[in-house]
């Protein structure tokens, strides 16, 4: 690129000792000159800032694919120079990484996944979905913090894939036991070694299935599904509710759609005539029975079909 400025500084002296009558061609020369080398400057910028962004595009996906890292138990992983093992017994579920140990005292059935969730240099987290009875999945979050493990968090539920997790949002799919048994994902927040619900509101996998209720062959059975489909609960006497348009009064024998719950609020949501509304509820002692008014739960619904 010098050579070609040194030529141009050359033609300019030259143009100029040949008098006004060559200006206007020295001019026109040495333009076209200065576009050819502007134009290459252009199309080295642009090819310079393409590769600039391809490698940061691909240093960024390095970054994202090593930012969660699945593993399985029984089959140690070479993780930053050291040995990450996972292994188990009927009761316990030990976990060794170096010279570190962490043991979690619970019955197993199975371990599913684990997840490496990575800090910085020196510490990472690793969920452990331990499997008990009744297929029911319970996430042990234990910190490694350059020298020890520690367990900072249990969790319901389980990590159904990778994609659940997202930064420090993990999404957690499991059960809540909210008149009745419902399947949810509840995402969580995991900061400072503090794993906290992003949402106070839950919603509850209510999809309908069109084709189960020709397979039901009892009262209590046909009282927690509709003919779409959907789980419901039937109600045993009068209701009071909420909806857009104010108070409601619902009559026994009627079934609502559950929908959700808002935990903090202790809203129950459910879908009536194409309408969402919802009613208030208390916890009892130790959080059962569910009270709506004063009025215990297997009062105020025909069946609840709570599982496990």
């Amino acid at each position: 690129m010098k050579r070609k400025i040194v030529v141009l500084l050359t033609c300019l002296c030259v143009f100029s000792a040949c008098g006004c009558s060559s200006d206007h061609q020295a001019k026109n020369e040495v333009d076209t000159q200065l576009q050819v080398v502007n134009s290459e400057n252009t199309e080295t910028t642009e090819i310079s800032a393409a590769e600039s962004l391809e490698e940061t595009l691909e240093a960024s996906s390095e970054k994202e694919e090593t930012k969660v890292i699945s593993f399985e138990p029984d089959t140690p992983v070479n993780y930053r120079g050291k040995e990450l093992q996972l292994s188990y017994q009927e009761d316990s579920v030990k976990i060794q990484y170096g010279d570190a140990e962490y043991e979690i005292n619970d019955y197993v059935e199975w371990i599913d996944t684990g997840y490496i969730l990575e800090i910085d240099d020196t510490g990472f987290y690793t969920i452990i979905q331990v499997c008990s009875a009744n297929d029911w999945v319970t996430s042990y979050i234990v910190k490694y913090n350059g020298n020890t493990l520690d367990e900072i968090a249990v969790q319901n539920g389980g990590v159904q894939d990778a994609s659940s997790i997202s930064g420090n949002q993990i999404t957690f799919h499991t059960r809540a036991d909210v008149f009745g048994t419902y399947g949810v994902k509840i995402p969580m927040r995991l900061e400072n070694d503090q794993l906290t619900s992003v949402d106070d509101f839950i919603k509850f996998n209510n999809e309908p299935d069109p084709e189960i209720y020709d397979t039901l062959d009892s009262p209590e059975a046909k009282a927690i599904y509709n003919k779409e489909g959907y789980k419901v609960l039937t109600l045993k006497r009068r209701l009071k509710a909420m909806s857009d348009d104010g108070d409601i009064e619902i009559e026994e024998g009627e079934q609502i759609i559950p929908y959700g719950f808002d935990e903090k609020e202790k809203k129950y949501y459910f879908i009536y005539h194409d309408k969402q509304c919802y009613f208030t509820y208390e916890e009892g002692h130790g959080g059962y029975p569910l009270t709506i008014d004063g009025v215990n739960q297997d009062d105020m619904f025909v069946y609840l079909p709570y599982a496990g």
